[in-house]
């Protein structure tokens, strides 16, 4: 029987899923950091608290934080994009790479610092790969101003699990389209590419999706970012309709000036010439 599945899309079940399964975590984290899991010396979630299971993630950080051997990373899953998202990206990365040095520290302590996003909605429509990697670059160079800053991207609809085609030694894109799979259906498609972590995934996956509890949280979820998405609509509706009132009525009042100076300049004028002329 073909079922439906919690979504790792949703960071509740992202975070749950992992935080409960750190062995499949490195997998994950050493297939999109390119990183041979041999060279994982040191892999810890600093931030591994959920919120209470009774209640929503409401004010709770739902993304995964790591101390990787001499790293640090923050990783993230988005499934709505909003308009500033870039700048909120580069928000978190510089709060990660700043907070991690004390009072008094020198500044050659600081580590590299990694933002990875997974979003479900086009970033970057100007690129076809679905990995985009932003680093700073020196202006009219190649040349790499600071290896401590990188930001990772990966856009979940530039892939597809549909075709059947599912390349079995890329770990990276099996792992990614694991976050598209809707149905159990999907699950066994990914387990046909026999790779052990990813068999393994789709086991705890499906199992975590019988899970009342983890169902709660993440309809829970989806009802708080529905009721965000509302509020975000409303307000822009409002500033729209006020805008567009204020702006009619200023509009309004300057053309009533304006055409009383108009006129008033026009009725003068014409009385001036009329008056000369008489006379």
């Amino acid at each position: 029987m073909n079922k439906e599945l919690l979504s790792l899309k949703f960071d509740i079940i992202f975070k749950m899923f992992f935080v409960r399964h750190q062995t499949l975590l490195k997998s994950f984290v050493s297939a999109i950091l390119d990183i041979p899991m041999d060279n994982i010396r040191e892999l810890v979630v600093t931030n591994p608290e959920l919120p209470p299971e009774d209640q929503t993630a409401k004010g709770v950080r739902l993304d995964i934080c790591l101390k990787l051997n001499n790293q640090v990373i923050d990783i993230e899953i988005q499934v709505h994009k909003y308009h500033d998202f870039k700048d909120r990206i580069l928000f978190y990365w510089a709060k990660l790479f700043t907070t991690m040095l004390k009072s008094g520290e020198d500044y050659g302590m600081l580590k590299p610092a990694i933002a990875i996003s997974v979003v479900d909605f086009s970033l970057f429509s100007e690129c076809s790969e679905y990995q985009t990697d932003v680093v700073p670059v020196i202006e009219g160079t190649q040349t790499i101003y600071s290896d401590k800053m990188r930001l990772r991207f990966f856009e979940l609809q530039k892939l597809s699990i549909k075709d059947g085609n599912l390349p079995p030694d890329d770990l990276k894109y099996l792992w990614l389209c694991l976050f598209n799979a809707k149905t159990t259906k999907d699950l066994d498609m990914l387990r046909e590419t026999q790779h052990p972590d990813i068999v393994t995934a789709c086991d705890m996956l499906q199992s975590l999706s019988e899970d009342e509890k983890a169902m709660n949280a993440q309809l829970a979820r989806e009802k708080e970012l529905h009721d965000m998405a509302s509020l975000v609509a409303e307000g822009r509706e409002e500033g729209w309709n006020k805008g567009r009132e204020e702006g009619w009525n200023k509009g309004r009042e300057e053309g009533w000036n304006k055409g009383r100076e108009e006129g008033w300049n026009k009725g003068r004028e014409e009385g001036w010439n009329k008056g000369r002329e008489e006379g």
